[in-house]
């Protein structure tokens, strides 16, 4: 049988048709059954007049009836009962202990989560200045505007999908604090993930990174250091300490709470570095990555500078150098499949082939870089 819903006068109304050839109406506990559609209209319109109250007089305000076509317009649809509707609009918001703004919301959220990370609260105080169009609004009445809102964000791939994943997360902290109706889903759950993508692998030539350390200041250079000759993510870097740096056993550890994949690894380095690794070690406190960053910008002109090309540059020369994808994978904390996929039969920004020969002039830099 197929099954329509059909509005009369405001109220939807289940319609199907029977094997025997009759129609048949169904609307909130009463069944209509006629012969043919034109008699089955009919009645559902009797009937509907009926539970408007027709035959009585029925008078609303002018702001009253407008509310209650536009409730119909919305309801009509989905097959929904304005009275199911306040029903459960009525029991969601008797569940919100205190009502708060957006903006009053976020400013709560944001001093919670001060214990994070310092790139996770840029990135979330980053992300929720887009929705500063809707601040003033009740964040129990909100959900709706911020899900359009972020699937209106012309972000890329993991940009756009940390921004939801933040909402998410912001959404089920103020169901815990009972600002919002405890759901099972979050408005932002019609919102799909985008697609992500690793982007293009870029390499510096051992020439471009030279350049690149004598350009860079000293709150700079331990971060150029440690990308290009170990492939730490600058996120871990920040993180480091210079008790990580293990000039006994030559490695720099990256603990399991510094480490994107979550999973701790040791990375080793010859023992002509030592000197290097000591000066780093004393240097803590001048591992800016925002420094870092500023260094990126400034080079715009003079070096091209494309985001992560240190780590690529590394796991590049390490890969042509070892061989070894099992090795270079735990080295630089990825996955084999990553790397056989994005690092093999490169070339480097200035048009040079990534060979053994280039990555033992790549790593010669190491022991007489300026720190």
């Amino acid at each position: 049988m197929t099954k329509e819903f059909v509005t009369v006068r405001g109220l939807p109304f289940r319609v199907y048709g029977t094997k025997s050839g009759t129609w048949k109406a169904y609307y909130n506990g009463k069944i209509l059954h006629r012969a043919t559609m034109k008699k089955l209209r009919v009645a559902m319109d009797v009937h509907a007049r009926t539970l408007l109250g027709e035959s009585a007089t029925l008078t609303l305000a002018v702001v009253d009836a407008a509310d209650y076509r536009r409730a119909r317009e919305i309801l009509g649809p989905l097959g929904v009962s304005l009275a199911d509707a306040a029903r459960h609009y009525a029991a969601g918001v008797g569940q919100i202990r205190r009502r708060v703004s957006v903006s009053e919301a976020v400013t709560a959220f944001l001093a919670d989560k001060q214990g994070t990370s310092a790139v996770y609260q840029q990135f979330a105080k980053y992300a929720f200045g887009k929705f500063s169009g809707v601040a003033d609004l009740p964040l129990h009445e909100a959900g709706g505007e911020l899900a359009k809102r972020l699937r209106g964000l012309a972000w890329r791939g993991r940009g756009f999908n940390n921004a939801r994943g933040l909402m998410v997360t912001f959404w089920r902290w103020a169901q815990g604090c009972g600002h919002v109706p405890d759901e099972k889903r979050t408005p932002f759950d019609v919102v799909p993930k985008k697609r992500e993508t690793d982007g293009e692998v870029t390499v510096f030539s051992p020439a471009q990174l030279a350049r690149l350390l004598e350009l860079a200041d000293v709150r700079a250079r331990a971060f150029v250091f440690l990308g290009a000759f170990f492939g730490l993510r600058s996120a871990e870097i920040a993180r480091l300490t210079g008790a990580d740096i293990h000039l006994e056993h030559r490695v720099v550890e990256v603990a399991a709470d510094k480490a994107k994949t979550g999973q701790r690894r040791l990375a080793p380095f010859p023992a002509a570095w030592r000197g290097q690794l000591a000066r780093l070690a004393g240097m803590e406190g001048f591992w800016h990555r925002n420094r870092y960053e500023f260094l990126r910008a400034s080079l715009a002109e003079k070096l091209p500078f494309p985001r992560n090309v240190l780590r690529h540059s590394f796991i590049s020369y390490r890969l042509a150098a070892t061989g070894n994808i099992e090795q270079v994978a735990a080295d630089a904390g990825t996955s084999r499949e990553k790397i056989y996929k994005n690092y093999r039969a490169l070339r480097t920004l200035d048009g040079l082939p990534v060979t053994a020969r280039l990555a033992s002039k790549w790593f010669a830099l190491a022991p007489s870089a300026p720190l």
